[in-house]
């Protein structure tokens, strides 16, 4: 992500040992220099186990939705050979299909392929192998803004808030002042945070969690503005635009499509053997929603952009 803060610690004001940080809140005191930061098998350990999670989702939900297409074709087949008048609609079948799937297959039980396994350890691997050693924009960094991704998709995929009475911290009621509420009928005390469907599609969660882990591939160190004005071959090769951005989109894209990771895009994207035509529009679509969501979330770090930040405006 482009951009670095600087203050300006000349003023007396602003004296190490006794004020606070503006950004942190902290004081030099509070900073634990003994701390070791984790090494890099710890990180790429963690990156795995995040994926690994929202990559289970995404199987258990499609799974769950090609039962359900199934489930409909041949209903549908039945009540037309033995002439009965309305067959049952698509919206019948879906919270029974979504059951008879996740009883099965639950998250915590259950084992990818070794296959898919091996081929995501050394996804993350490579991953953490193409960030340089620089200062910040390293793969330190980037594990720790995965890991946070992943935590507020957590918070998102709660079902209820309390009411405005009962919260307590100022985002909580930020996101209660904010947010599309809905009241539960069976509690009327309890309020639903609208997510614009964020919340409840896997394939998004997994395409946020690996934009987090790739945003800063092949960053060089230094801003895209300095870049330019080098003349770095990064700076000519994308004439200038959101250059550290594009260039770790491009790291991104390729190393997920190399053919040593089939069987891990097929559990991300689906198996379109033998696949019928709305299945593969089905995954189709997830994959469309996957690299869109890569792409835009990548390029939204570039912070400085005119034309990103203009968009931005005009969009919300």
């Amino acid at each position: 992500m482009e951009g670095e803060f600087s203050v300006n610690i000349s003023s007396p004001r602003h004296t190490r040992a006794a004020e606070q940080d503006m950004w942190t809140g902290l004081n030099e005191a509070d900073v634990n220099d003994a701390l070791t930061p984790p090494s890099m098998n710890e990180l790429i350990h963690r990156a795995v186990s995040i994926f690994e999670k929202h990559l289970k989702h995404v199987i258990i939900t499609r799974q769950a939705k090609l039962h359900e297409m199934t489930s409909f074709h041949v209903t549908n087949s039945i009540a037309s050979s033995s002439n009965t008048p309305q067959p049952q609609s698509r919206g019948a079948f879906h919270d029974q299909s979504i059951a008879v799937v996740k009883s099965k297959y639950e998250v915590e039980d259950m084992k990818l392929d070794p296959l898919v396994s091996s081929e995501l350890q050394d996804l993350i691997s490579n991953i953490a192998s193409k960030y340089n050693n620089v200062f910040f924009h390293n793969f330190e960094h980037a594990a720790h803004v995965m890991a946070s991704a992943d935590s507020l998709l957590s918070m998102l995929q709660s079902t209820t808030l309390k009411t405005n009475e009962q919260l307590e911290s100022k985002t909580d009621k930020a996101l209660y002042a904010y947010s599309t509420l809905v009241v539960e009928p069976r509690h009327r005390s309890e309020k639903k945070l609208s997510t614009y469907g964020i919340a409840s599609c896997p394939i998004t969660h997994l395409a946020l969690v690996y934009s987090a882990l790739v945003h800063d591939m092949g960053h060089e160190g230094i801003g895209n503005q300095q870049m330019v004005k080098e003349n770095h071959p990064l700076a000519i090769k994308y004439q200038g635009k959101s250059v550290a951005e594009n260039n770790s989109l491009d790291i991104a894209i390729y190393l997920l499509e190399q053919k040593n990771y089939a069987n891990l895009r097929r559990a991300i994207f689906g198996d379109f053997t033998n696949a019928s035509t709305e299945a593969r529009e089905f995954m189709n679509a997830e994959e469309h929603i996957f690299y869109n969501i890569l792409t835009e979330n990548i390029h939204a770090t570039d912070i400085f952009s005119r034309e990103r930040l203009e968009r931005n405006r005009r969009k919300w």
